[in-house]
Parts: structure tokens; sequence; C-alpha cells
């Protein structure tokens, strides 16, 4: 919730949160683009998007490959629309785990394909390793300062 606290006072539109035992499909390169093409053209539907989520149920298919989803957990690479920012933020006390957190506050979203998974392994930042510091976070830089500099920047629709 820090990160989206951070976004809102930048005055961002939107929060790319990547954990560090987040795992791209081999088609992840090609296809993020073409998510987040999708998503910011239906940027009034969605408050969360997850990249590879597990869920218990779809709720449904709001438009085209657009998939609502609740409850969703695994949120592992997530996109958090900041036009939801109060609505997440009013509730920061609750003690769930941020994908239920995310799941019982918002409107919770997928794109067919899903994009990424979540590797089994023990947290680095629970191991008190410090952010930065360690391979997976080094590739996890890597893969999002990649596609922010050739593709959101494209893509995002100019206000």
């Amino acid at each position: 919730l820090a990160a989206i606290e951070d976004a809102r006072r930048r005055g961002m539109r939107w929060c790319l949160i990547m954990e560090d035992d987040c795992e791209p499909y081999e088609e992840f390169v090609e296809q993020f683009p073409l998510a987040l093409k999708v998503l910011w053209e239906n940027i009034g539907l969605w408050d969360v998007y997850y990249s590879g989520p597990s869920v218990d149920e779809y709720i449904g298919r709001l438009k085209g490959n657009i998939l609502s989803l609740r409850p969703a957990t695994l949120a592992q690479l997530v996109i958090v629309n900041l036009s939801a920012a109060d609505k997440l933020l009013a509730h920061k006390e609750d003690p769930l785990a941020i994908d239920r957190y995310y799941s019982k506050y918002a409107r919770c979203v997928t794109v067919a394909p899903m994009l990424t998974y979540q590797r089994a392994s023990k947290s680095d930042v629970q191991s008190g390793w410090d952010v930065g510091s360690t391979q997976l976070f080094t590739r996890a830089r890597g893969i999002i300062n990649g596609f922010l500099i050739s593709h959101v920047m494209i893509i995002e629709p100019q206000i």
C-alpha cells in the first residue's frame, strides 16, 4: 500500500508492483504490451489488474478478454489504477494479505492470456535482504524498466 500512496503523491495514474517471486511466461514480452493496451482502453472497468492470479472463481467476462476476478490471489505482478487509490487506502488497517485485500476492496481483473506465475520460494524481503541486492530484484528491475521505456510510454493514452 505504500507504493500506492507514493504513486498517488507523485500524481501518477497507475502503479505497477512486481514482487520478487514473479516469473514471466515465455510469451510475456510479446503479450504484456497488448494487455496494457487493452487495460488502458478500458481503464474505467477495473481497479487492480493481476498478471497471473490464482482464483477461486471467475465472476465473468467484462469485455473482450478482460475477466473479472473475485476473489483473486497471487499478486506477484499487479497494476493498480490510481483512480481507486482512495478506496484502497481507506482500509489500510485491515490485516488481510495484500492479494486478498485488493479482492475485498477493488474491482480486480486479469487479461487472457495470463502472463506470469508466482515462484514457490521464501521471499527475499522476508529474509531481511535489502531491496535491489539480490539477483531476483535485479532481474525484476530489468524487466520493468524495459517495458516502461519501450512499451508503456507509447501505449498509455495522452491526457
